[in-house]
């Protein structure tokens, strides 16, 4: 995996700002985010209002949309590569694509951090800008070989569900396409079993059939975006992997009998309560 680095810097000022993402780079966000509305390169929307988000690593890509609004405990790091760029956005599979070698390994485009992960891998971005500063080519390769194992989190955290039984692998796949690109048959045929034995596996190991097992993690999203985001109706359909609001609308009837329009204004009603 080739990495150069082309700039990067360390943002700690209260600011309110909007911009197209100009080249690809890899953020390491730790506090003060008030509010953030980002979007993909094709304009799919990557993240709802992300006031009450974990810290985490993420991937920009030129194209990209981001508006924030930091308060005056901001700490963000961000690297921008300089070619041969390591990473970069896929618009026929909508993914994060990883370069190495001769080979394109999909990503996810953001991976939450831990407490417990954050001091490390905050470390790890000042050891890679005092590398990079000094100017030196010890200093230089010291940066671009950390920043490479920066990088290596996003291949394990992608990989991470070849770990585990087959029900267990297979849950994992469920649980990280949390777009719902993919159909279970897809998913299943990732880890080489059919339909009929992946669904067999699932049940035995957790009670549920895959196929109820997504629909109750749908609702959870779809109820996690309308109280907590700032998300229109439409933007929400479409993170949950919805082609419109009527399918979101059937939904939610279904299950919450209640309408999407009813929920929000029942958790906004609730949230100016409680404020």
């Amino acid at each position: 995996m080739n990495i150069a680095i082309y700039s990067m810097g360390y943002n700690a000022e209260q600011t309110q700002h909007s911009h197209v993402i100009g080249g690809s780079a890899i953020g390491l966000y730790v506090g003060g985010l008030k509010k953030s509305v980002e979007r993909f390169p094709d304009g799919r929307i990557r993240t709802p209002d992300v006031s009450y988000r974990v810290p985490a690593l993420r991937l920009y890509f030129p194209g990209g949309f981001s508006e924030y609004e930091y308060e005056n405990i901001r700490e963000n790091w961000w690297v921008a590569f300089a070619d041969p760029v390591p990473i970069y956005y896929d618009f026929a599979s909508k993914r994060a694509m990883l370069r190495v070698d001769d080979k394109t390994i999909p990503v996810k485009a953001e991976l939450p951090l831990s407490p417990a992960e954050v001091a490390t891998v905050r470390r790890q971005f000042s050891e890679i800008y005092a590398g990079w500063q000094s100017g030196t080519a010890l200093g230089k390769a010291t940066a671009e070989l950390i920043l490479g194992g920066v990088l290596a989190r996003f291949l394990k955290a992608e990989f991470s569900w070849e770990t585990g039984s087959p029900a267990e692998r297979f849950k994992n796949l469920i649980d990280s396409d949390i777009q719902w690109e993919f159909s279970l048959d897809e998913l299943g045929a990732r880890l080489g079993l059919r339909r009929d034995v992946a669904r067999k596996l699932f049940i035995e190991k957790f009670n549920t059939t895959p196929g109820q097992y997504r629909i109750q993690q749908r609702l959870a999203r779809i109820i996690e975006l309308i109280s907590q985001s700032d998300l229109s109706l439409k933007e929400i359909a479409w993170q949950c992997g919805l082609k419109n609001i009527t399918y979101l609308n059937s939904l939610t009837v279904k299950h919450f009998n209640a309408t999407p329009g009813e929920l929000l204004r029942r958790f906004r009603l609730q949230n100016q309560t409680e404020k």
